[in-house]
């Protein structure tokens, strides 16, 4: 018998996950039947994943002709959102403490780690501004002292790149010093813009983020033993969805439950892990969350 190289057995693998997604959505000559008649599911994510989970739709899309809706946005936001009763299917949130949060409400049906992250230091180019010093704590410092005038971050109270951002300045000792110069923005991708259009000469981002844009160069990489890992979760949510702009009851509506679980399955399948891995995200298993509330 022969043996398969471990290329090959992924290959294998991949291939009757994706004929378990297929039958598990009912396709017969090409077409998806199992759908009809049914409504399209909405999940609330993390405005970091905004790129890697638009690519991990369009396959699901395809391979279950069911249509997934999106409302990206900061996880405080959208944790916010759902506490207050907006409807969804599935929460994918940048920090473990906002899912906790729809947990100990009675939320979540389920709720997974799914993917990691780091925190970087990005400047619009290395040309016009000065170079950081090597290492993370020393970077954190230049963006403390008066060689920058100004530094972007996210809410350091309630959106989980802030917070991050805030712990690796507490860490590191330069809080106080930086927090004077800082231009907040609602959600991370604001930041990214913020120092895309010259708003602040520096900011911290996701990695996977600072991969966006191409005007935009990584001065460090942010020491995980500053910001504490970086893990996202997924979480299954008890209810169906609505609108997002409008605070419904949850469990009214929806794509169905049946269906929620499999988008929601869909996101730790192989398939799903290696998007998110080619658009820079880590795998789960080298996270750990922000610790308390």
């Amino acid at each position: 018998m022969k043996t398969l190289s471990a290329p090959q057995k992924l290959a294998a693998t991949t291939l009757v996950t994706l004929t378990f997604w297929c039958a598990g959505c009912d396709f017969q000559g090409g077409e998806n039947i199992a759908t009809a008649g049914q409504d399209s599911l909405l999940v609330f994510a993390a405005a970091s994943t905004t790129d890697a989970l638009g690519e991990v739709i369009e396959r699901y899309e395809s391979l279950c002709g069911v249509r997934v809706r999106v409302n990206f946005g900061a996880s405080s936001t959208l944790a916010q959102q759902l506490l207050q009763g907006a409807g969804a299917d599935v929460f994918l949130s940048a920090s473990p403490d906002w899912a906790e949060a729809i947990d100990d409400a009675g939320l979540a049906a389920e709720r997974r780690p799914v993917v990691g992250n780091r925190l970087v230091v990005v400047a619009v180019t290395l040309d016009a501004t000065p170079l950081a010093p090597p290492g993370a704590g020393d970077a954190l410092a230049w963006l403390a002292s008066p060689a920058v005038r100004r530094v972007a971050i996210a809410d350091p109270e309630a959106v989980p790149a802030g917070v991050y951002a805030r712990r690796a300045f507490e860490a590191a000792g330069n809080w106080e010093r930086v927090r004077q110069k800082l231009l907040v923005g609602s959600h991370v991708r604001q930041v990214l813009a913020y120092v895309d259009q010259g708003g602040a000469e520096a900011g911290l981002v996701y990695a996977t983020d600072a991969a966006v844009s191409p005007a935009l160069r990584v001065v460090a990489a942010v020491d995980q033993e500053l910001t504490g890992p970086i893990r996202y979760e997924a979480v299954l949510l008890h209810g169906g969805n609505a609108d997002p702009h409008e605070h419904s009851s949850l469990g009214q509506g929806g794509g169905g439950r049946e269906g929620a679980e499999r988008f929601f399955e869909f996101l730790f399948t192989a398939e799903a892990q290696a998007v998110f891995r080619r658009h820079g995200f880590t795998p789960a298993g080298e996270g750990g969350g922000l610790e308390g509330g």
